[in-house]
């Protein structure tokens, strides 16, 4: 049953991406707006409170208009439910840091169970050993990780409150753990943001991210 499900929603997200193919170039063929299909990927914001100050964030500078919060487990599953007939991507992030979920890697765990490829983004301070093991074994698919620098002076113009050396040692260990156990997921992304602290020690960035 398990393998007939798989195929049918392997199917179905196949007719679907036709679908919004098709829609796409006679849109362009007719200059009209035809559209067919359901989303094949979506963005989901688990949270949108975040740990950090960064200066250009509202989240962080706690400026934001809407509500702060959560998102429920409910409300997630109730809306994969509608969407994961046809649904292939998942980026569950946007304005917050999404480790401070405390059902994070359920969420996580749940799209995984239903085919669906997950993403997020993570500033890193949260790499604890029992949250790199969750993580693991949530298979989130990919991880972006915010490293604005290759030292503390020039991580924290930016990441307000931040820690470097703390970051590093969680990404360390995650990637430790994650060749210890012989795991090709999460494919993980280190991020730096071009800013004037870092736009001259990219050399730097890119041979720390290799290391």
């Amino acid at each position: 049953a398990g393998t007939g499900n798989t195929m049918r929603h392997l199917l179905d997200r196949g007719i679907n991406f036709l679908e919004l193919l098709i829609s796409y170039h006679l849109s362009l063929l007719t200059g009209r707006v035809i559209h067919r299909g359901m989303p094949a990927a979506v963005g989901m914001e688990p949270n949108n409170t975040c740990n950090l100050r960064c200066p250009e964030c509202p989240a962080g500078l706690q400026s934001l208009t809407r509500p702060t919060g959560f998102m429920t487990p409910g409300l997630f599953r109730s809306a994969l439910g509608q969407l994961s007939p046809c649904l292939s991507w998942i980026t569950l992030y946007f304005q917050g840091e999404p480790y401070l979920h405390p059902r994070f890697f359920d969420l996580v765990a749940y799209a995984r169970s239903q085919g669906i490829v997950v993403a997020t983004s993570t500033n890193g301070h949260f790499f604890t050993e029992p949250n790199v093991v969750k993580t693991l074994e949530s298979d989130l698919n990919q991880l972006i990780i915010s490293l604005d620098g290759p030292d503390q002076e020039s991580y924290e113009s930016y990441r307000k409150g931040g820690d470097f050396d703390r970051v590093l040692a969680g990404i360390r260990l995650l990637v430790s753990e994650r060749k210890r156990l012989r795991r090709r997921r999460p494919r993980i992304i280190l991020q730096c943001l071009l800013l004037k602290t870092t736009e001259r020690r990219l050399g730097e960035m890119k041979r720390l991210a290799k290391e």
